[in-house]
């Protein structure tokens, strides 16, 4: 009996995750269950697993000094999937004390922590989106990744709510804000010199805030920004006796076209 063989060393199996956690829907829907990541330069992105903004600090901060002059520019996505011709929100906004703007909790199937990094799944009408998060090291950025399984066509419509403060505060009234679109960057940038008028007193002049959508070979519609105040509430803010709600200034920014079978796109927010 004679033989041979080309096989090589067994290569080493990839490694897993160190840490994994798990949510079902229901426990995915608290708000109270938050993640932190960080860049590893005193900035940081916060939020409840699912998505929900429930501090001032919530969303993007970018430190310029650390600790000090820390500054909050973006406190949440905004996302809606539209599939044969019906349209709904995936994100999920508390505006009041148990009350939510956007249907992103009911729709949730679960979540996942893998390696401190936050995963949510969502299904709607039989399309799957998955979302992950993450801030790259060193880079003042959180970038969002979205992965979409759907038999028909489907877009996705993507923005964000954007502030320009000191990350411990608030702006009472709507920030002064200016976008500047540019195809598949947006600047969202501050008053120039001066206290602006959103009560925070510390807003002004604060450094751009840039979001950019990467989608190689996707069919993309860059939106002309219709900016619209946004009350957000934040739960943990308000059971410390601090400010607990602020006015935002939000927009939609771009319309993503998935094909028949889905595919994957991310969009980041940096300072």
């Amino acid at each position: 009996m004679s033989g041979s063989s080309t096989s090589g060393p067994a290569r080493p199996a990839a490694p897993g995750p160190a840490s994994v956690y798990t949510y079902g829907p229901l426990a995915a829907r608290d708000p109270d269950l938050e993640v932190l990541l960080t860049d590893g330069l005193g900035g940081f992105a916060l939020s409840s697993v699912a998505g929900v903004p429930t501090r001032c600090y919530s969303g993007l901060v970018v430190s310029a000094q650390p600790p000090v002059q820390r500054r909050t520019h973006f406190v949440s996505p905004l996302e809606t999937l539209g599939v044969a011709g019906r349209e709904v929100t995936l994100h999920a906004l508390e505006i009041a004390p148990g009350v939510f703007e956007g249907r992103g909790l009911e729709l949730l199937t679960g979540a996942a922590v893998w390696d401190l990094l936050p995963e949510r799944e969502q299904l709607f009408a039989g399309v799957r989106v998955r979302r992950r998060v993450f801030m790259p090291p060193g880079s003042g950025a959180a970038v969002f990744l979205y992965d979409v399984q759907s038999r028909e066509p489907v877009t996705l419509r993507l923005g964000g709510l954007f502030v320009n403060r000191d990350m411990h505060h608030v702006h009472a009234r709507v920030p002064e804000l200016q976008f500047s679109a540019g195809g598949r960057e947006v600047t969202v940038r501050g008053p120039d010199g001066g206290p602006d008028s959103s009560g925070n007193g510390r807003a002004a002049g604060g450094p751009v805030t840039r979001a950019t959508l990467h989608a190689p070979g996707a069919v993309i519609d860059a939106l002309s920004p219709q900016p619209h105040p946004q009350r957000v509430y934040y739960r943990h803010d308000a059971a410390r006796g601090e400010p607990d709600h602020e006015v935002t200034l939000g927009s939609d920014l771009w319309e993503v076209n998935f094909p028949a079978g889905g595919g994957a796109r991310r969009w980041s927010c940096r300072a």
